[in-house]
């Protein structure tokens, strides 16, 4: 998932908000981990992202504890989950964080 900075602005309130459908399509169970990998430095600490799958958080926090991975989801031979992923910039942020230009800035 690739996304623009350009709808985040310092907020409480306002989130991106995600659905992506994971699947293992191999013959065995597998592991997977949530990471990300930003292009812009800045937003490091104050890029903040939870990852969800059915009510259960397998991360919260910045961008920057996101580059060293989330928790494992066990996926079965074939099995599918639906993954809820929130990004937001937390309200007192200073505004130049959430106005740089758009530009691809996160890939989850």
């Amino acid at each position: 998932m690739t996304t623009t900075g350009a709808a985040l602005r310092a907020s409480e309130e306002i989130a991106l908000r995600r659905e992506l459908t994971v699947r293992n399509a191999t013959a065995g169970a597998r592991d997977v981990r949530f990471g990300a990998t930003p292009a812009h430095g800045e937003l490091n600490g104050a890029l903040h992202v939870a990852i969800a799958v059915e009510g259960q958080r397998l991360f919260s926090g910045t961008l920057e504890r996101l580059r060293r991975g989330s928790a494992a989801l066990r996926l079965e031979a074939g099995a599918t989950a639906a993954v809820a992923v929130r990004l937001w910039i937390p309200a007192g942020t200073p505004e130049r964080i959430g106005e740089h230009r758009p530009s691809p800035f996160v890939s989850i």
